[in-house]
């Protein structure tokens, strides 16, 4: 049976141009696509049919460090971030939608602890696959949304971990070099699988603001 890989909303309307965005991963034409995504997981909540989005970077592995501490240093705190993950030796592109931000450490008093696997209830975040010929769809081209019955499991904050999505959707592991900076995928709280693999290894990864216009 075919996948659900695209909104049958006809009132969400494709960007007026493609998108420009600071990437070494992904090009204005798949921008465009992630803005139509993230306007079809949010419309009616907060945006609205004319919304367009710049996108901001904030991190990149190959810039800044693979170090879990930079991640965090430059991205927690901040609502509404893409992840955008190269997948090594392949030319699979994956990641995630987060409206929220990341976080690392919470505070009780003038005291700060540290966040560890505490989940995040989210409805609209999402997965996605770009250029993906592996996963036996119709278009190479996946959004995963988060499944109605997991919505507490959408997100996730770790400061030993990067970025996770679901129990085990999408997971960066061991941030301290390129060397061992392994992904971790497999399908649980959102609705599709996003690659064949259920580890691999990052060539780069980026997060992004989305700024609404």
């Amino acid at each position: 049976m075919k996948k659900e890989i695209f909104s049958n909303n006809n009132n969400i309307l494709p960007p007026r141009k493609y998108q420009k965005i600071d990437s070494t991963i992904i090009v204005g034409e798949q921008t465009a696509l992630l803005a139509k995504w993230i306007k079809e997981c949010n419309f009616g909540e907060y945006l609205k049919v004319e919304d367009d989005f710049d996108f901001k970077l904030l991190f990149r592995g190959s810039k800044n460090g693979f170090d879990i501490g930079t991640f965090h240093k430059k991205c927690d705190g901040i609502d509404n971030t893409i992840v955008i993950i190269k997948i090594k030796d392949s030319d699979e592109i994956i990641g995630g939608y987060n409206p929220f931000s990341w976080q690392s450490l919470f505070n009780i008093g003038l005291q700060s602890f540290p966040y560890e696997n505490y989940n995040v209830p989210c409805s609209s975040s999402f997965l996605f696959s770009l250029n993906n010929t592996r996963l036996g769809n119709d278009s190479k081209n996946v959004l995963s949304k988060i499944k109605e019955n997991q919505i507490n499991e959408a997100i996730y904050y770790n400061q030993t971990g990067g970025p996770k999505f679901g129990k085990s959707d999408l997971y960066l592991v061991n941030i301290s070099s390129q060397e061992n900076l392994v992904g971790h995928c497999k399908k649980y709280s959102y609705s599709h699988q996003i690659t064949a693999k259920s580890f691999f290894k990052v060539e780069d990864y980026e997060v992004f603001q989305v700024i609404v216009n």
